[in-house]
C-alpha cells in the first residue's frame, strides 16, 4: 500500500435459486443448450474464471482506464491533464468497475461546535486539527448556524485564490468563537466525541488509514496549515519563498517549536534535519508516491535509494525541497503525512517499536495522549510546550468508543454532553423530533471531498475470514465459479451500478428527508478543478465533472442526465434489466439462472445492517430474482473491517460485491483520486487486483 486516505465506510456515522452444478461443458444447470443458441460457441466458464496474473487481469478490465492516465500524466498544460484525466474517469463508469456512491457530511446532525472552528481544505489531513474549535455548552442553533455560514462563506470565496499557493500572509477574519460569544452561547474548553476506529499506529508518517490521521494529527504539526477559510498560513514553517522558475522552495523553520513526549518531557526543538529524516523516512513506508514531484524521485524510487531526494537541511533553520519541474499546487502536499518531522535520535532509539504506542513517539502538535482503551476511550490533553498555545481553544479531548449498535443509546449520549456532535440517522431524526429538538437545533452538514464507492471482485480468492470462521461463505464450488463469470461481465456490472437505489440505500443514515443530499457520483469531486482554458472542445471555465459526465454519455449510460452531487444518477430499473439481459445472453445463462453474490456485514452495527437490507432487496427485486445479494453477517466491527478495509492484499479481499472503502485527496489535483486505480495504485486491490509495475 502507498496512498493516503484510505477510509472506511462506517453507519456512524425472495426470489427462488437454482442449484448450481457443474455440467459436463462447464455451464449452470438449466442454462442455455447449444440449441438455444446455435450461433454461439459454448462458454466454457472454466476459461472465463480461471486465475490470472495481476498483469494481465488490469490490463484486460483496466487497459483503456490506464491509456487514458498515460496521456494525461504526458500532458504539457493543466487544461489537458484535466481533459484526460476526466476521460479516464469515465471509463471507470463505462465499464462499471467501481460504484460511486457517496460522500461524508450532507446529513442532519446536531452540534455544539460553531462553523468554521477547523481548518478548511478539500485535501490533505489539516481538517482533523482540534486545536481551535470553539464548543458551546448547549447546542446551537441551526438559524444562528446558517448566519455564522453567510459570513464563514464570504471569508472561503476571498480565500481560494490561496488555497494552492501563498506567502503565508492571507488570513480570515472570521473567528467562530467571537461569533459565537456575540450570540450569547458560552464556551467550554473540553471536546467529546465518538470514535469509531482506533488507530493502528502512532506512527503518522507509517499509515494511510484516515482512522489513523484523525487522531494523530493532532499531535504534529507540519510545516504550513489552513485556516478556517482555506488559506495557506505558517505553521512550523514561519515563512517561505519560491523561486523564479519554480522549482524551489525554502523554508525557515520556525524557532523554539519543541519536541516532548507523551509525559511533557522535552527532547529538544523541532529543526530542518527533523523534516529531512521524517521525509525520507516516510519515502520507505506507504505514502512514498506524495513525493513524486520532488527532485530525483525517479532514480531514489528504482534504487531504493532516497539519498539524493531533492530534500535538504541548509541548516537547523531552513529547510529546502527542490522540485524535478514547477508544480503550482506543491503546497497542497505539505498537509499530508509524508511530510512531517520526525526526530531521528528517538527514532532510532526507539526502533521497530516506534509508533507502537502512544508512549513510543515524540509530540510537536497542539495536544499528546495521555491515554488509551481500547473499545473503550482515547484521551488527550494540551500540550504545555506547544509554541501555538496562545491560540490553542481546547485543553482537552475524550473519544468514547461506538459501535453503533443503540441508536437510542448514541442519542442520548449526544443530549448529556458525551458527544458534542453527532449526525442524524433516520431513527434519531425521530427520537429528536419526540424531544422538540429537530426544528430549532438540526441543520444540514457541508459536504467534502471524500468519496466512497462500491468495489466488484474480479479475482476473488478468499471466501472465510480466518478472524470470524462463522462468517465463511455458503456458496458451493459451482456458485463461486458463476459469480466469478458474471463479475468478469461488463453488462452484469452495469446492471449492478444501474440498479442500486443509491437514496433509498442512503436513507438509513440520513434519513429519507436528506438521503439525496449526500449522493456522489464521480470518484473526483464534480467541481475539483475547473479549466482555465480551451481543451479538447471544452471551453474554459468547464468544470471537471462536466467533462466526466459528457463522455460517459456518449456510451450505453446516455440517459444519465448529471453526475453532480446531490442526484441519483446512474439508478434506472429499466436499462438495469436491459444490461442484465445482456450480460444472460453473454454468459448463456438460462433466462431463470441465478447468481449469487457475498456482501459483507458488520452485524453489530444496527444502520449497516439496514443499508445492506435495502440493498439486497434492491437489487434482488430489479433484476427480477437472477441477482441473490447473501449477507454475509460478521460477529463484531473488527472482523468486518479484517474483510475489507483492514486488508492489505488483494487475495485476502473477501467479498464479490462490497461498499466499505472512500478516499479522500492528498493534494489540489485530480490524480490523488485517479492515481490510487493506476496499476501500483492502492484502490486496485479492492478488485481483486494486486498493485504491481504497469506493462505499459
Amino acid at each position: 500500500m502507498k496512498m493516503k486516505k484510505f477510509l472506511g465506510l462506517t453507519a456512524v456515522a425472495g426470489a427462488a435459486v437454482l442449484t448450481l452444478s457443474a455440467c459436463g461443458d462447464d455451464k449452470p444447470s438449466g442454462g442455455p443448450s447449444g440449441d438455444n443458441n446455435p450461433t454461439q460457441d459454448p462458454v466454457d466458464y472454466q476459461e472465463l474464471a480461471k486465475d490470472m496474473t495481476d498483469e494481465e487481469i488490469y490490463n484486460k478490465y483496466f487497459g483503456a482506464y490506464e491509456d487514458e492516465m498515460i496521456l494525461a500524466n504526458n500532458a504539457t498544460n493543466d487544461n489537458d491533464k484535466y481533459y484526460h484525466f476526466a476521460k479516464a474517469e469515465s471509463v471507470l463508469y463505462d465499464q462499471a468497475l467501481i460504484l460511486p456512491v457517496n460522500t461524508q457530511g450532507g446529513r442532519y446532525s446536531m452540534s455544539r461546535i460553531g462553523i468554521g472552528s477547523a481548518p478548511y481544505a478539500l485535501w490533505g489531513n489539516d481538517s482533523n486539527r482540534l486545536k481551535n474549535l470553539a464548543i458551546a455548552t448547549e447546542f446551537i442553533k441551526a438559524s444562528d448556524r446558517a448566519d455564522m455560514k453567510t459570513k464563514l462563506m464570504a471569508q472561503r470565496n476571498a480565500a481560494a485564490p490561496y488555497s494552492h499557493y501563498s506567502d503565508g500572509s492571507h488570513k480570515t477574519s472570521y473567528n467562530a468563537a467571537t461569533e459565537l460569544t456575540n450570540k450569547g452561547y458560552t464556551l467550554k474548553r473540553d471536546y467529546k466525541a465518538a470514535l469509531t476506529t482506533f488507530p493502528k499506529t502512532y506512527s503518522i508518517s507509517n499509515t494511510y488509514r484516515a482512522s489513523d490521521a484523525e487522531i494523530l494529527w493532532n499531535f504534529t504539526d507540519t510545516l504550513i496549515q489552513y485556516d478556517n477559510a482555506g488559506n495557506i498560513v505558517p505553521a512550523l514553517a514561519s515563512s517561505w519563498t519560491r523561486s523564479d522558475d519554480g522549482k524551489k522552495y525554502t523554508f525557515t523553520i520556525r524557532s523554539g517549536a519543541k519536541w516532548v513526549d507523551a509525559a511533557g518531557q522535552e527532547h529538544g526543538e523541532v529543526t530542518a534535519q527533523d523534516f529531512v529524516y521524517g521525509i525520507k523516512r516516510a519515502a520507505k513506508s506507504y505514502t512514498y508516491y506524495m513525493l513524486e514531484k520532488v527532485k530525483n524521485f525517479d532514480t531514489c524510487y528504482s534504487s531504493s535509494n532516497w539519498d539524493t531526494l531533492g530534500v535538504t537541511a541548509v541548516n537547523n533553520n531552513t529547510l529546502e525541497i527542490e522540485l524535478s519541474e514547477a508544480c503550482d499546487y506543491f503546497l497542497t502536499y505539505l498537509t499530508y503525512n509524508t511530510f512531517t518531522p520526525v526526530q531521528q535520535a528517538y527514532c532510532e532509539q526507539k526502533g521497530e517499536n516506534f509508533g507502537k504506542t502512544f508512549n513510543d513517539i515524540l509530540y510537536c502538535g497542539a495536544f499528546v495522549c495521555t491515554g488509551v482503551s481500547d473499545k473503550s476511550s482515547l484521551t488527550m490533553a494540551r500540550n504545555e510546550k506547544y509554541w501555538d498555545n496562545a491560540n490553542t481553544t481546547i485543553d482537552s479531548v475524550t473519544y468514547s468508543y461506538e459501535d453503533g449498535s443503540n441508536e437510542t443509546t448514541m442519542y442520548n449520549k449526544l443530549k448529556n454532553g458525551t458527544y458534542d456532535s453527532l449526525s442524524l440517522s433516520e431513527a434519531r431524526i425521530t427520537l429528536a423530533k419526540n424531544d422538540n429538538l429537530f426544528d430549532t437545533y438540526a441543520f444540514i452538514t457541508d459536504t467534502n471531498a471524500t468519496s466512497y464507492f462500491g468495489g466488484f471482485n474480479l479475482a476473488r480468492a478468499c471466501w472465510e475470514n480466518e478472524y470470524d470462521a462463522s462468517s465463511a461463505s455458503k456458496q458451493t464450488d459451482d456458485e463461486k465459479l458463476y459469480a466469478k463469470c458474471a463479475l468478469r461481465n461488463t453488462n452484469f456490472r452495469r446492471a449492478i451500478l444501474a440498479g442500486l437505489n443509491k437514496e433509498a440505500y442512503n436513507a438509513p443514515v440520513t434519513g429519507a428527508a436528506a438521503a439525496l443530499y449526500s449522493l456522489r457520483n464521480t470518484y473526483v469531486p464534480y467541481d475539483y478543478v475547473t479549466l482555465t482554458g480551451e481543451s479538447n472542445g471544452y471551453a474554459s471555465g468547464t468544470q471537471y465533472g462536466a467533462i466526466v459526465e459528457k463522455e460517459l454519455k456518449k456510451g450505453v449510460f446516455s440517459y444519465v442526465t448529471s453526475l453532480k452531487d446531490g442526484v441519483n444518477a446512474y439508478y434506472n430499473a429499466a436499462k438495469s434489466k436491459a444490461f442484465l439481459d445482456a450480460a444472460w445472453s453473454e454468459l448463456q445463462f438460462a433466462s431463470d439462472f441465478v447468481v449469487k453474490l457475498d456482501y459483507p456485514v458488520d452485524q453489530t452495527n444496527v444502520v449497516s445492517v439496514q443499508q445492506a437490507q435495502v440493498l439486497k432487496e434492491n437489487i434482488e427485486t430489479v433484476s427480477e430474482g437472477r441477482i441473490e445479494i447473501t449477507l454475509v453477517m460478521h460477529k463484531d466491527e473488527d472482523t468486518y473491517l479484517y474483510s475489507n478495509y483492514y486488508v492489505d492484499a488483494a487475495a485476502d479481499m473477501n467479498y464479490d460485491f462490497d461498499i466499505s472503502s472512500g478516499w479522500g485527496p492528498d493534494h489540489g489535483d485530480p490524480s490523488t483520486y485517479l492515481n490510487t486505480f493506476l496499476p501500483a495504485g492502492d484502490m486496485v486491490r479492492l478488485c481483486g487486483i494486486e498493485g504491481h509495475d504497469s506493462t505499459k
